[in-house]
């Protein structure tokens, strides 16, 4: 991945921790930098079913 804050771009790697999964409702992931522990940021996704949707998963 880069990183551009219009001064310089910067080339990076991270890993991700799973931190919740329930199959078909939700999953959440830590950040953390290459080989290292979460930095205490958590990106979570929670679905329902609405118009449209799919259960496919």
């Amino acid at each position: 991945m880069s990183y551009d804050d219009g001064l310089r771009i910067e080339r990076y790697e991270s890993d991700n921790h799973i931190v919740a999964l329930a199959a078909g409702r939700s999953i959440a992931w830590a950040t953390a930098t290459k080989g290292g522990p979460a930095l205490g940021w958590v990106w979570r996704y929670d679905l329902r079913e609405g118009p449209g949707s799919s259960r496919e998963w």
